[in-house]
């Protein structure tokens, strides 16, 4: 349970079948969900997203993720970013969707990053003064896909295509492994 003045989020691990949440969460959802990121590390270590149907976006501001970010898209555009305020202590998983997807690294991740997509044109970004302390590995879809690295891999980079028009971009000052 997470609690703050105007808003209390409870969740809890569901025993036996997952309910069909199709019946009651709207296929042409255009929220938001913005997390200040400073007062939910307090409450978790781990953050676990599972976006369903529509256009959605997900936002890591500001603060610490204790322990491990996990990111599941659904069918629509989605867009995910870590700002340069935020960091992870471990790992952070992004499991794209079948839409046009975007994603995009700015902050601290002190282990690896793992990225996957399945349809559509999808994009990762780790931007400049992004640091990923060990190993990326991106396996795209089968769209025209981008992966443009302006930051610091300590670790391998893994990338893999589908049959689309496929782009990497390595920026002046862009690092991958450790010299």
């Amino acid at each position: 349970r997470f609690a703050t003045p105007g808003v209390t989020l409870t969740s809890k691990v569901i025993d036996g079948t997952f309910p069909d949440y199709a019946r009651v969460i709207p296929l042409a959802n255009t929220k938001r969900l913005e997390v200040d990121a400073a007062e939910f590390a307090q409450a978790v270590d781990r953050v676990i997203v599972d976006l369903g149907g529509g256009d959605n976006t997900f936002l890591m501001a500001s603060g610490t993720v204790n322990k491990t970010l996990s990111y599941k898209g659904g069918d629509g555009d989605d867009s995910v970013t870590i700002a340069a305020a935020t960091s992870v202590t471990r790992d952070v998983s992004l499991r794209l969707g079948d839409g046009d997807n975007k994603a995009s690294v700015e902050g601290t991740i002190a282990r690896g990053l793992a990225v996957s997509s399945r349809g559509g044109d999808d994009s990762l970004a780790i931007a400049a003064g992004a640091v990923v302390s060990r190993n990326v590995s991106v396996l795209l879809g089968e769209g025209d896909n981008t992966i443009d690295l302006g930051g610091q891999i300590d670790g391998s980079f893994f990338g893999a295509g589908g049959s689309g028009n496929d782009t990497f971009t390595l920026a002046a000052g862009a690092t991958i492994g450790k010299s």
